[in-house]
Protein backbone atom coordinates (compact mmCIF):
# COMPACT_ATOMS: atom_id res chain seq x y z
CA UNK A 1 0.00 0.00 0.00
CA UNK A 2 1.29 3.81 -0.98
CA UNK A 3 2.93 5.90 2.01
CA UNK A 4 0.00 8.32 0.86
CA UNK A 5 -2.77 5.97 0.98
CA UNK A 6 -1.52 4.92 4.76
CA UNK A 7 -1.21 8.59 6.03
CA UNK A 8 -4.98 9.16 5.03
CA UNK A 9 -5.86 5.89 7.41
CA UNK A 10 -3.86 7.11 9.96
CA UNK A 11 -5.23 10.56 10.39
CA UNK A 12 -8.80 9.42 9.84
CA UNK A 13 -8.77 6.52 12.55
CA UNK A 14 -6.86 9.51 14.57
CA UNK A 15 -11.07 11.33 14.24
CA UNK A 16 -10.47 13.26 11.18
CA UNK A 17 -12.91 14.03 9.11
CA UNK A 18 -12.07 12.42 5.64
CA UNK A 19 -13.38 15.70 3.75
CA UNK A 20 -10.80 17.91 5.15
CA UNK A 21 -8.07 15.90 4.22
CA UNK A 22 -6.31 16.84 1.58
CA UNK A 23 -3.23 14.74 -0.14
CA UNK A 24 -1.63 16.80 -3.07
CA UNK A 25 0.06 14.79 -5.80
CA UNK A 26 0.36 11.26 -4.56
CA UNK A 27 2.06 8.63 -6.38
CA UNK A 28 0.37 7.68 -9.53
CA UNK A 29 0.26 4.04 -10.39
CA UNK A 30 -0.62 1.79 -12.98
CA UNK A 31 -4.47 3.12 -13.78
CA UNK A 32 -5.07 -0.70 -14.97
CA UNK A 33 -5.24 -2.05 -11.87
CA UNK A 34 -6.60 -2.66 -8.63
CA UNK A 35 -4.06 -0.74 -6.81
CA UNK A 36 -4.24 2.89 -8.69
CA UNK A 37 -3.42 5.23 -5.42
CA UNK A 38 -5.58 8.01 -6.30
CA UNK A 39 -8.26 5.76 -6.31
CA UNK A 40 -7.77 4.33 -2.75
CA UNK A 41 -7.67 7.49 -2.04
CA UNK A 42 -11.28 8.60 -3.34
CA UNK A 43 -12.48 5.59 -2.08
CA UNK A 44 -11.43 6.98 1.63
CA UNK A 45 -12.75 9.72 0.93
CA UNK A 46 -10.23 12.42 1.59
CA UNK A 47 -9.56 14.77 -1.07
CA UNK A 48 -6.65 14.56 -4.03
CA UNK A 49 -4.72 17.25 -4.87
CA UNK A 50 -3.25 17.93 -8.60
CA UNK A 51 -0.14 20.36 -9.61
CA UNK A 52 -1.47 21.59 -13.15
CA UNK A 53 1.88 23.45 -13.38
CA UNK A 54 5.72 22.91 -12.37
CA UNK A 55 6.30 19.64 -14.31
CA UNK A 56 9.35 18.00 -14.16
CA UNK A 57 10.80 17.61 -17.88
CA UNK A 58 14.06 15.99 -16.81
CA UNK A 59 14.80 13.45 -19.69
CA UNK A 60 16.43 11.35 -17.02
CA UNK A 61 14.38 9.08 -14.53
CA UNK A 62 14.95 9.41 -10.56
CA UNK A 63 13.85 7.56 -7.41
CA UNK A 64 10.89 9.29 -6.46
CA UNK A 65 10.02 10.69 -9.55
CA UNK A 66 6.30 12.27 -9.98
CA UNK A 67 4.66 9.72 -12.73
CA UNK A 68 3.53 13.49 -14.14
CA UNK A 69 5.84 14.22 -16.32
CA UNK A 70 3.93 16.55 -18.46
CA UNK A 71 0.41 18.27 -19.07
CA UNK A 72 -0.37 15.65 -21.42
CA UNK A 73 0.53 13.52 -18.89
CA UNK A 74 -2.52 15.23 -16.43
CA UNK A 75 -4.84 16.01 -18.32
CA UNK A 76 -5.01 12.21 -19.25
CA UNK A 77 -5.59 10.86 -15.51
CA UNK A 78 -8.07 13.60 -15.37
CA UNK A 79 -10.18 12.03 -18.27
CA UNK A 80 -9.23 8.97 -16.84
CA UNK A 81 -11.40 10.23 -13.30
CA UNK A 82 -13.68 12.43 -14.97
CA UNK A 83 -14.65 9.34 -17.70
CA UNK A 84 -14.54 6.09 -14.63
CA UNK A 85 -18.06 4.38 -14.33
CA UNK A 86 -17.62 4.42 -10.05
CA UNK A 87 -15.00 7.02 -9.66
CA UNK A 88 -16.15 9.57 -11.65
CA UNK A 89 -18.86 11.43 -9.69
CA UNK A 90 -16.78 11.10 -6.71
CA UNK A 91 -13.62 12.47 -8.64
CA UNK A 92 -15.32 15.88 -9.52
CA UNK A 93 -16.21 16.41 -5.95
CA UNK A 94 -12.76 15.23 -3.62
CA UNK A 95 -10.20 16.59 -6.66
CA UNK A 96 -8.24 19.67 -5.86
CA UNK A 97 -6.13 21.67 -8.58
CA UNK A 98 -3.22 23.93 -8.01
CA UNK A 99 -1.12 25.88 -10.46
CA UNK A 100 1.97 24.65 -8.90
CA UNK A 101 3.56 28.29 -9.64
CA UNK A 102 6.41 28.68 -7.74
CA UNK A 103 9.21 29.92 -9.61
CA UNK A 104 9.96 32.66 -11.93
CA UNK A 105 10.26 29.81 -14.58
CA UNK A 106 6.93 28.74 -13.95
CA UNK A 107 5.64 31.98 -15.27
CA UNK A 108 4.78 32.31 -19.42
CA UNK A 109 7.40 35.12 -19.79
CA UNK A 110 9.99 33.10 -18.67
CA UNK A 111 8.68 29.75 -20.47
CA UNK A 112 6.49 28.18 -18.24
CA UNK A 113 2.66 26.99 -18.43
CA UNK A 114 1.77 30.33 -16.86
CA UNK A 115 -1.14 30.76 -13.86
CA UNK A 116 -4.08 30.93 -15.79
CA UNK A 117 -3.38 27.94 -17.80
CA UNK A 118 -5.33 25.56 -15.00
CA UNK A 119 -7.99 27.33 -17.07
CA UNK A 120 -7.06 25.97 -20.45
CA UNK A 121 -6.24 22.85 -19.46
CA UNK A 122 -9.85 22.25 -17.74
CA UNK A 123 -11.40 24.05 -20.87
CA UNK A 124 -9.54 21.34 -23.23
CA UNK A 125 -10.20 18.78 -21.33
CA UNK A 126 -13.62 19.32 -20.48
CA UNK A 127 -14.53 19.73 -24.68
CA UNK A 128 -12.96 15.88 -25.08
CA UNK A 129 -15.51 14.49 -22.58
CA UNK A 130 -18.04 12.46 -23.50
CA UNK A 131 -21.45 13.68 -22.65
CA UNK A 132 -24.20 11.59 -21.07
CA UNK A 133 -27.62 12.98 -20.19
CA UNK A 134 -27.69 11.65 -16.29
CA UNK A 135 -23.97 13.02 -16.03
CA UNK A 136 -23.06 16.97 -15.25
CA UNK A 137 -22.35 19.17 -17.60
CA UNK A 138 -19.62 20.65 -18.71
CA UNK A 139 -20.20 23.76 -16.78
CA UNK A 140 -21.13 21.92 -13.34
CA UNK A 141 -18.09 20.16 -13.60
CA UNK A 142 -15.71 22.95 -14.55
CA UNK A 143 -17.21 24.92 -11.47
CA UNK A 144 -16.69 21.87 -9.28
CA UNK A 145 -12.99 21.47 -9.92
CA UNK A 146 -11.81 25.26 -10.03
CA UNK A 147 -14.01 26.68 -7.40
CA UNK A 148 -16.78 24.55 -4.98
CA UNK A 149 -14.50 22.21 -4.24
CA UNK A 150 -11.88 24.31 -2.79
CA UNK A 151 -14.78 26.37 -1.11
CA UNK A 152 -16.24 23.00 1.15
CA UNK A 153 -12.27 21.75 1.59
CA UNK A 154 -11.68 24.95 2.92
CA UNK A 155 -14.84 25.87 5.03
CA UNK A 156 -15.40 25.24 8.35
CA UNK A 157 -18.46 25.17 10.60
CA UNK A 158 -17.28 27.97 13.02
CA UNK A 159 -19.29 29.69 15.63
CA UNK A 160 -17.63 32.61 18.29
CA UNK A 161 -17.31 31.21 21.72
CA UNK A 162 -20.05 32.47 24.32
CA UNK A 163 -18.87 35.98 25.68
CA UNK A 164 -19.05 35.78 29.71
CA UNK A 165 -22.47 36.36 31.54
CA UNK A 166 -22.07 39.68 32.73
CA UNK A 167 -23.87 39.66 36.64
CA UNK A 168 -25.72 42.28 37.52
CA UNK A 169 -26.29 43.57 41.07
CA UNK A 170 -28.69 45.84 42.37
CA UNK A 171 -29.77 47.69 45.70
CA UNK A 172 -33.16 48.92 46.78
CA UNK A 173 -33.37 52.98 48.81
CA UNK A 174 -34.55 52.48 51.81
CA UNK A 175 -36.07 55.38 51.87
CA UNK A 176 -37.51 55.90 48.45
CA UNK A 177 -37.90 52.16 47.97
CA UNK A 178 -36.61 52.58 44.20
CA UNK A 179 -33.96 50.01 42.89
CA UNK A 180 -30.45 51.02 41.31
CA UNK A 181 -27.64 49.07 40.12
CA UNK A 182 -25.31 48.11 42.22
CA UNK A 183 -22.98 50.51 40.38
CA UNK A 184 -25.01 53.75 40.99
CA UNK A 185 -23.46 55.76 44.14
CA UNK A 186 -24.84 54.71 46.96
CA UNK A 187 -24.66 55.93 50.42
CA UNK A 188 -25.18 53.52 53.53
CA UNK A 189 -25.45 54.48 57.64
CA UNK A 190 -26.33 52.48 60.46
CA UNK A 191 -26.86 49.50 57.62
CA UNK A 192 -29.00 51.50 55.90
CA UNK A 193 -28.58 52.20 52.13
CA UNK A 194 -29.54 54.97 50.34
CA UNK A 195 -29.52 55.90 46.76
CA UNK A 196 -28.87 59.91 47.77
CA UNK A 197 -27.82 61.87 50.42
CA UNK A 198 -31.56 63.22 50.34
CA UNK A 199 -33.25 60.68 51.49
CA UNK A 200 -30.56 59.64 54.18
CA UNK A 201 -30.81 63.01 55.56
CA UNK A 202 -34.63 62.68 55.58
CA UNK A 203 -34.46 59.16 57.28
CA UNK A 204 -32.13 61.24 59.61
CA UNK A 205 -34.92 63.67 60.53
CA UNK A 206 -37.20 60.09 61.13
CA UNK A 207 -34.30 59.14 63.44
CA UNK A 208 -33.16 56.40 61.37
CA UNK A 209 -36.50 54.47 62.20
CA UNK A 210 -36.37 50.84 60.18
CA UNK A 211 -40.23 51.22 60.14
CA UNK A 212 -40.20 54.73 58.41
CA UNK A 213 -39.62 55.27 54.54
CA UNK A 214 -41.03 57.56 52.31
Amino acid sequence: VCVCVCVAETLIQAGATPEKIAIYNPCVGDRETDTCTIEQLLLCGVCVGLTCGGYDYSKQEYPGRSKLKSPDDLTSLLHWLLTHPTLSDTASKRLLLSTGTRFKMHHRRWGGVGIAYIHELITSLLSHLPESPNSLTSAEIKSRLLLENAVSFYSYGWLPPRGEETVVHYFTCHWCRETHEDKEQHYSKFGFIYCSMGCLDKHRCAQFDPKLHA
